[in-house]
């Protein structure tokens, strides 16, 4: 038997969760290559919209801007989005 992951709900967000396919945009990389950072636990945290592995997935723009201020320093965040 697998071992069950806790449920991770999203929390409160100032805008609207965002797919995948628009994060890879904003991220300027392919939707594979966020799927593979998911695998990884190496890109943006990420929730799924489901209990299964293969339920949509989609971010919280927060964790978007982490995920670059970290990787890329804060500069780069401002341009997100925009």
């Amino acid at each position: 038997m697998f071992p069950v992951q806790p449920l991770r709900l999203a929390p409160p967000s100032r805008q609207a969760l965002r797919t995948r396919r628009e994060v890879a945009q904003l991220l300027g990389v392919s939707v594979a290559c966020l799927e593979k950072w998911a695998e990884r636990g190496r890109g943006p945290r990420f929730y799924r919209k489901g209990f299964y592995k293969q339920s949509q997935t989609a971010y919280r723009i927060e964790d978007v801007e982490e995920f670059l201020g970290e990787r890329w320093g804060d500069d780069i965040v401002a341009t997100v989005g925009k």
